[in-house]
């Protein structure tokens, strides 16, 4: 701003000199021909005044129109990178909703620039007219009869144009702070606007996708691996690994059908058992959802999963999906020669990275032990073990012990914590393929079978495709 003030009074000192040297150089004999020089110097003061002005009000101009011009190239640069950020996550139309939204924030824009520049003009326009009165006011100067006359009169004019150029300068240079200030913030609530707008059309996006997920039929087929098969918590004493393939048939109402086998390593790589399920999905509120399930379960005279002993299994569980965390309850009930029931709490939380997503949870697991199916479990472990191992019964410490320890187990029921369980696993979408490398920390409690006592980690590997029907 300091070069418009300089230009405006070094314009001024100039247009004095000019004037003051032109009444004293030419031979002014009598006060018609000074009234007339008189009058041509006003004028063209008055006209020096406002060009100079104008040009002032140019300079300012243009400099907003740069700024606006910078503002309009950032708002477009924003909405292409969200076009493209957003490209295979929204649909077309909404894709397109964005580009609207940005011209009509361009024309806004272009609207508020046209605005401030009319206001400026019309300033000019006011001053302009005010130093035209000036002019027709002073050009006569009826009462001067000499030189000093003409001269103190061209001096009280161009004070008063120096008071009125003050007059305009100043708002002009409010109104360019004012303007300038004003498009700072107005192109940062657009920006922001538009950000919010598209963020509120991926929220709106995903909640289609959830919802046509949900009230959609497909078939679902998974194949999973783990380094370790257990069973709430339990491992019977064997340490094997296992993969269990699954198909299921998930209907929009929210019925499912669940076909699945488990093989495992132990006493050699064979199918160990086969599940066949039903289950209803529902939601209870937009937050909260409950399932229950039924499966008939079939499993090899040689299995030794704690599982092994049941052959019907009734599950139930709810969720609540917070912002915090995930929250779920779950029971189950497993029936064979006799019951157990078990009840689950655990926590989640989801964390998105792109086509990854983290998804850390605990798992507390308590409930009934039956002591005549920790018998069963027993025996089967060690007709298992000794299959394998070709030493007749035992576990490892020898057949005397476990036969003491299936002795004393046989009629002992306890209901208590039975294990811990922290998982990490991370999900990685693509396409319609979901594949989850897992590692999870087992610490299990209370263990009255010959299952492991101390803590022991599990690796994990699923593979999920989704067909839509």
């Amino acid at each position: 701003m300091n070069q418009f003030f300089f230009l405006k009074y070094f314009s001024i000192i100039l247009l004095l000199l000019a004037v003051f040297s032109k009444m004293h150089s030419a031979p002014m004999e009598d006060s018609l021909a000074l009234r007339t020089q008189f009058s041509k110097n006003i004028r063209a003061a008055g006209d020096t005044a406002v060009r100079i002005q104008k040009k002032t009000l140019d300079s300012l101009s243009h400099i907003l129109e740069a700024s606006f011009h910078r503002q309009r190239v950032s708002l477009k640069t924003l909405k292409d990178s969200l076009l493209t950020s957003t490209d295979k996550v929204l649909d077309p139309k909404r894709i397109e909703s964005i580009t609207k939204l940005h011209i009509r924030f361009s024309e806004n824009l272009n609207s508020y620039s046209q605005s401030r520049q009319r206001l400026m003009r019309e300033r000019l326009q006011i001053y302009q007219h005010t130093i035209q009165d000036l002019v027709d006011a002073h050009s006569l100067c009826r009462s001067c009869k000499e030189s000093d006359d003409f001269e103190n009169a061209l001096n009280t004019f161009q004070e008063k144009v120096n008071h009125s150029t003050d007059i305009f300068f100043d708002a002009a240079s409010d109104e360019y702070e004012n303007t300038s200030n004003a498009l700072a913030d107005t192109a940062d609530i657009l920006r922001d606007s538009l950000i919010t707008f598209s963020e509120t059309l991926i929220e709106d996006r995903s909640t289609e996708l959830d919802f046509f997920n949900e009230h959609s039929n497909k078939i679902i087929a998974s194949i999973d691996a783990k380094s370790h098969t257990t069973f709430r918590g339990r491992d019977g004493g064997v340490s094997q690994a296992s993969v269990s393939p699954s198909l299921t048939l998930a209907l929009s109402s929210g019925f499912r059908i669940t076909l699945g086998a488990g093989w495992t390593e132990k006493p050699e790589f064979h199918r160990d058992g086969t599940s066949l399920g039903i289950g209803y999905d529902f939601n209870i509120s937009p937050i909260m959802g409950a399932s229950i399930g039924y499966s008939y379960l079939w499993f090899a005279d040689s299995s030794t999963q704690n599982q092994s002993v049941f052959h019907h299994s009734i599950d139930g569980e709810m969720f609540l999906e917070t912002s915090l965390a995930n929250f779920g309850a779950g029971v189950g009930i497993s029936i064979g020669s006799e019951t157990e029931y078990a009840f689950t709490a655990s926590a989640s939380r989801h964390f998105p990275i792109g086509i990854f997503s983290l998804n850390p949870s605990l798992i507390i697991s308590w409930g009934e032990q039956n002591g005549e199916l920790t018998a069963q479990r027993l025996i089967k472990t060690e007709t298992g073990q000794g299959k394998s191992q070709g030493n007749g019964k035992g576990i490892g410490n020898g057949g005397g012990q476990q036969s003491n320890q299936t002795t004393t187990t046989t009629l002992r029921n306890i209901f208590s914590i039975m294990a811990y369980e922290i998982n990490l696993p991370l999900n990685i979408h693509i396409e319609k393929f979901i594949i989850t490398p897992s590692l999870s920390g087992i610490f299990p409690m209370n263990v009255i079978d010959g299952s492991r006592k101390v803590p022991y980690m599990n690796a994990g590997l699923a593979v999920v495709y989704e067909w839509r029907l």
